[in-house]
């Protein structure tokens, strides 16, 4: 469904540079509804900030939006490709800002806001692709660095706490500037408040002080952006649709706008939200299928052929905690590929099987050459859902039930790190479960409501 951007106030959170911020911390973040202290406004005060989000949380339409809005008011705001920008700058402007008005901006004396997203990720082959842009924007600045507020955006799994924070505060530095001298942009009285002669232009001390980049991450929706999305997508009926989300405990739904019009979806074809078992398995199960016809005709691929393959894959990710998958051919960089699960070694199948396979929405969109699921406990799932399915073909039920049990000092303890896959397992497996109630009956406390009911009963 093709519809207008949808302005939903997005809120974001601040982290600190020495602060480990990993795909689990932002699951965690999901889940528990932190408040975003900032909004676009404070941001965009900022002279250096990068924004951290994971896949459809809706980085890129907020971006493009807000460099919209800024041009539309008459400022001096530019939206580049990050893919474009490593090579050629004058192709890198992608909607919002023009080379001859980056000119202008040059030969003035006005601030400018510099947008730089991944607008086509899977262009991205290297990390050093990434540092080849920002060098790029930063030679086209020249001069004029401290007239320029910079945002960039970065998935989560992909932004490297020390070296890249470390790159961008050397490569676009930005010196503190005496009071009053650095203009700031006033959304409310769309004016400049600040010294309009110097114009944002330092005064050089004997010492100058490198003001470091600030980091966000984009928060995950609240309730009331969970109900302009809905209101704008057609729910008839928003607090009733709000009230089954919240009982259906479908936070894994529910904070990422991609994922929460899959909700909506949902919604609207059943007329209720299903229990999370049910709303994973329907997720998946409709991710199964290639809807573009032309491309399912190229890749063909049946959907029982996509399940296996994808539980195959998660497993490998869960067993081998590695997160990425190599796409075959894509000319990896060498140490991203040697940290990445090759897919010819756990599937037996041809190019154009794992080409549709790894198209497959279940998965985010290529980066550097590699996929990564798109949801950390679907993954989980899937990867149970193998393990199920190797039990019903007669696997050998000892080798498997020692994946999640070990015995430590003559006790039996669950594996710490396998607890969220044997909670998704203790749901189809008998033998599993009594074991699991037998050896640490706390562990049914610890998963959602859903999975608790379903695990007893």
């Amino acid at each position: 469904m093709a519809i207008e951007f949808i302005q939903l106030n997005r809120t974001f959170s601040s982290i600190s540079k020495d602060q480990t911020f990993d795909e689990d911390t932002y699951d965690f973040l999901s889940i528990f509804g932190q408040t975003g202290s900032k909004k676009w406004d404070d941001l965009l005060k900022l002279p250096r900030v990068v924004i951290l989000a994971e896949a459809g949380e809706g980085k890129t339409q907020e971006m493009k939006a807000i460099a919209r809005r800024l041009h539309d008011k008459g400022k001096a705001a530019f939206f580049f490709r990050l893919e474009h920008l490593g090579s050629d700058f004058e192709i890198a402007f992608d909607e919002t800002g023009i080379l001859s008005e980056f000119d202008a901006w040059v030969n003035g004396d006005e601030p400018g806001w510099f947008f730089l997203d991944s607008f086509d990720e899977a262009r991205l082959q290297s990390p050093h692709q990434f540092e080849s842009a920002i060098k790029r924007l930063a030679i086209q600045l020249g001069d004029h660095k401290q007239r320029a507020h910079v945002l960039i955006t970065s998935r989560v799994s992909e932004w490297r706490p020390q070296s890249d924070f470390s790159f961008i505060k050397t490569t676009l530095p930005f010196i503190e500037p005496e009071k009053n001298t650095h203009n700031l942009y006033e959304e409310n009285s769309n004016s400049f408040v600040g010294s309009s002669t110097n114009a944002g232009l330092a005064i050089q001390k004997e010492n100058p002080k490198v003001i470091e980049p600030e980091i966000f991450a984009l928060c995950p929706l609240d309730q009331n952006q969970r109900r302009t999305l809905a209101q704008a997508f057609g729910v008839p009926d928003t607090e009733t649709f709000l009230t089954a989300v919240e009982r259906a405990d479908a936070d894994i739904f529910a904070g990422r706008p991609q994922n929460f019009i899959e909700l909506i979806d949902y919604w609207k074809a059943h007329k209720k939200i299903e229990n999370l078992l049910k709303l994973i398995e329907n997720s998946i199960t409709t991710k199964l299928v290639e809807r573009d016809q032309k491309r399912d005709r190229v890749f063909p691929l049946n959907p029982q052929e996509t399940r296996c393959g994808m539980e195959m894959l998660a497993a490998a990710v869960v067993f081998s905690r590695k997160t990425r998958i190599l796409i075959p051919d894509q000319g990896t960089d060498p140490g991203l590929a040697s940290e990445a699960i090759d897919v010819r070694r756990v599937l037996n199948w041809k190019g154009p099987q794992i080409s549709a396979l790894l198209q497959r929405p279940v998965f985010d969109k290529a980066i550097y050459g590699c996929v990564r699921f798109h949801e950390r406990r679907v993954r989980e799932y899937l990867t149970a859902s193998w393990l199920n399915r190797l039990l019903k073909a007669g696997k050998s039920r000892r080798e498997i039930e020692g994946l999640f049990f070990k015995e430590r000092y003559g006790q039996d303890v669950l594996v710490p790190s396998l607890r969220p896959v044997l909670s998704w397992l203790i749901l189809f497996d008998d033998g599993i479960r009594e074991k699991a109630i037998y050896i640490a009956p706390e562990f049914f406390l610890e998963g959602s409501p859903h999975q608790i009911t379903q695990a007893v009963s």
